[in-house]
């Protein structure tokens, strides 16, 4: 249930920042993820924190402080929500490895499914929400399924073989991949 819930309100929130803030500033925003899962594992799981971690921890923070330029005017309140949702994805990264020890990975995957739909109908009640109108869009809707329910397959794999602490940093590429979409796709600037 807490890989589930964490993992559905860390998307929630990715989207909502995703939405509100330039691409480049939630991703780089979001990239402090990764400092977060060896904190968690180490207090859940017991996993043994590195004397690297510290320095890193703060090179990370000061990395993402010019990233994000926190000084310029659009730095607002806002601006916390994709490091809630990169809490949140920390927390369920760190879930999956300690349910892992219990339950098979499609079962977790299906879980996590269940879960993002059902929370998927709650906030459709809410919000406008309308279908896409055109083959494409439903074409993307599609894709974004297929690579999203792969992606989940593999990195919840990828948790149970080893510690959530290793993988962590592969995060980081999230910043790259968004940085550069947001500036050749969006043309926003870097």
């Amino acid at each position: 249930a807490i890989r589930s819930l964490s993992g559905q309100i860390g998307m929630i929130l990715i989207f909502i920042s995703l939405k509100i803030l330039p691409l480049s500033d939630a991703t780089v925003l979001r990239s402090l993820t990764p400092l977060f899962v060896p904190l968690l594992a180490f207090i859940w799981l017991k996993e043994r924190l590195t004397w690297v971690l510290i320095p890193s921890f703060f090179l990370a923070l000061a990395g993402v402080w010019m990233l994000a330029d926190v000084d310029k005017p659009q730095f607002t309140v806002l601006s916390l929500l994709p490091i809630i949702a990169g809490v949140f994805v920390a927390m369920a990264m760190v879930a999956i490895k300690r349910v892992s020890r219990a339950a098979k990975g499609a079962e977790i995957v299906f879980y996590f499914s269940l879960t993002g739909i059902v929370s998927a109908l709650g906030l459709a009640l809410f919000t406008e929400f309308t279908l896409p109108s055109s083959l494409a869009v439903w074409g993307v809707v599609l894709l974004m399924g297929l690579f999203g329910s792969l992606g989940q397959i593999w990195v919840t794999r990828a948790n149970a073989l080893t510690d959530a602490s290793i993988l962590a940093p592969f995060y980081y590429l999230n910043a790259v991949f968004g940085a550069l979409l947001s500036h050749f796709i969006w043309h926003e600037t870097l």
